[in-house]
């Protein structure tokens, strides 16, 4: 590493977040540590973002703005894989932020002094409300409940990979680029570049804020599948690698996908009800056992250990 190497590159992908694009991108001008670039992937934006993206630019050289025609997150996260010359990479959402200035900082520092090829931090997702501040909004903390190593074959979480910084050489040299979906891309990638890693360094700092419930949720038939097949890769990827409680989780979420669609695709609707309904009580039950302690946990357990079974002589498992 040079001098003028960045110590992280933020990689933004941007699909039409105009109305909270600039409040996300201060937060990420706005660190302590300056030593940064910030990769914004314009992915075909149409609502002014790309002039925004633009004008941030101009100002401020650690910007860097690309473009393309729209493709999805996927492609546009390994886009700024490609372009990144930080030591660590970090991904934003464009309509999320940073909360803390030193939240930047902190991670990095937490990062060098461990030698961590991944270091992680807490989250807070607040629900969005029209005319008030971020600061302002209900918000939920997910932290780490101590500072220091943590072995992901114990963690065993998909979800909020936007909490750690990934050492580049980590993601690049192991070629870990996302699934050009536009749905579904970040749970893979999260769990096989934590798995690679083998343990992360977490420090208790709030990192990063995640706005939820400002856009609704749309699926149609492209995006549905994006969801299904991304489920259905996660499943065989957590099966092999024998993480039990991952693969129990996903394949309760690939129910509701599975579900989902088969109202949208006629021609998949059999298959995908032979798996709603003669897999949900399989999935709901071995998956109420592993969340659920004590003796209600040994209840299910009990309840699965005999459906399973039954189960085994009725279906074949296809997903593995």
């Amino acid at each position: 590493m040079t001098d003028s190497t960045p110590k992280i590159s933020l990689i933004v992908p941007v699909y039409n977040t105009a109305p909270f694009l600039a409040e996300c991108l201060d937060s990420l001008a706005g660190q302590t540590l300056r030593e940064i670039e910030i990769i914004c992937v314009d992915d075909g934006s149409t609502d002014g973002s790309s002039d925004i993206l633009q004008e941030y630019a101009r100002r401020d050289p650690r910007f860097k703005v690309f473009h393309q025609v729209n493709q999805g997150a996927g492609v546009a996260q390994n886009t700024g894989l490609k372009a990144a010359a930080g030591e660590y990479v970090a991904f934003v959402g464009s309509d999320d932020l940073y909360p803390d200035p030193a939240g930047l900082a902190r991670l990095y520092r937490a990062a060098k002094d461990n030698g961590a090829p991944v270091c992680g931090g807490g989250v807070k997702t607040f629900r969005h409300e029209e005319g008030k501040r971020s600061d302002q909004m209900a918000a939920t903390c997910d932290v780490f409940d101590r500072e220091g190593w943590v072995d992901y074959r114990d963690y065993q979480r998909s979800v909020l990979y936007v909490r750690y910084i990934f050492q580049r050489e980590l993601v690049i040299g192991h070629s870990l680029f996302f699934p050009p979906t536009r749905r579904g891309q970040d749970a893979l990638w999260c769990i096989r570049t934590l798995c690679l890693a083998g343990r992360f360094y977490a420090i208790r700092d709030l990192v990063y804020a995640y706005r939820v419930r400002h856009k609704p949720s749309v699926y149609n038939y492209e995006t549905s599948l994006d969801m299904l097949e991304s489920e259905i890769l996660t499943l065989r990827f957590a099966h092999r690698e024998g993480l039990d409680r991952i693969q129990a989780s996903h394949e309760y979420q690939f129910l509701g996908f599975a579900r989902q669609f088969g109202r949208l695709d006629p021609d998949s609707a059999d298959f995908c009800r032979h798996y709603y309904f003669n897999y949900g009580k399989y999935y709901f039950l071995k998956f109420t056992a592993m969340i659920l302690p004590g003796p209600a946990g040994g209840y299910f357990k009990k309840k699965y250990d005999v459906f399973k079974e039954r189960f085994k002589k009725v279906h074949h498992m296809r997903l593995y």
